[in-house]
């Protein structure tokens, strides 16, 4: 008898010895699935983060607004209005950006042009003349994208601009088309693609499911596509009003 009350002593100390074990390592083991879990979500963050680490070496300024390359169609099939029309509406989009915001533009036969103040300097003197090499300008401008990617470590907003006419002449649709695959699919940043067709048909290549595509039609049209873009990134309200941040 004395030894059967001994064996269930003993076993009435392992189970509360147990039940006291699993106590502690329970939560153990729930904080190590919470952050197994938290770090699954941080993979998932995308490059284009918008809010950078303490560790960031660059200039915060950098970063706080968006960059933009302008690809200005200036090709010969440009002269006359379109060309007034396109340059008025442009330069209301110049005006609007934010202090932070950072701009380049490719004119396709005229030259690159780097800042606000480098492209008014040289806007008014632009004329229509050439092609519509947009196959190299897209190319640069996708290459100077992934400079400023690696400069702000892949902080930020990146978005391309194209305004023309036309279509591509040193270029054939086949190899326009991989070519606007390539930047949608960029995996350094996500760099936005946002093709604006002025007064052209809307089935065009730029017209593609790897750009955003806008037709515009007169200058209120065209002023209209930049309002939306300003508005897109929360800087422009939709009553002509800058809201700068």
């Amino acid at each position: 008898m004395k030894k059967l009350v001994t064996i269930f002593i003993s076993l009435f100390i392992i189970i509360i010895g147990f039940n006291i074990l699993i106590e502690i390592v329970a939560p153990q083991n729930s904080q190590k699935n919470r952050n197994l879990e938290i770090e699954k979500e941080r993979v998932k963050l995308p490059l284009n983060r918008l809010s950078p680490p303490l560790a960031f070496s660059g200039n915060i300024e950098d970063i706080k607004g968006t960059n933009y390359v302008i690809i200005f169609d200036d090709s010969g099939s440009m002269s006359g209005k379109k060309l007034r029309e396109a340059k008025n509406a442009l330069r209301f989009f110049l005006q609007n950006l934010k202090p932070f915001d950072s701009v380049s533009m490719i004119a396709l036969n005229s030259g690159i042009f780097k800042g606000k103040k480098e492209i008014f300097q040289n806007f008014e003197s632009i004329e229509a003349d050439g092609g519509t090499p947009l196959g190299r300008a897209l190319k640069s401008a996708k290459d100077y994208m992934l400079k400023l990617v690696k400069k702000n470590e892949g902080y930020g907003k990146y978005v391309i601009i194209s305004i023309s006419d036309g279509v591509a002449t040193d270029i054939s649709e086949n190899e326009l088309n991989r070519l606007l695959k390539s930047i949608y699919e960029t995996k350094e940043a996500d760099i936005l693609l946002k093709t604006i067709g002025f007064h052209m048909d809307s089935d065009n290549m730029l017209n593609s499911i790897y750009t955003e595509y806008i037709q515009a039609n007169s200058m209120q049209d065209l002023q209209n596509a930049f309002k939306q873009i300003l508005a897109e990134d929360n800087s422009f309200s939709q009553d002509g009003n800058v809201t700068f941040k």
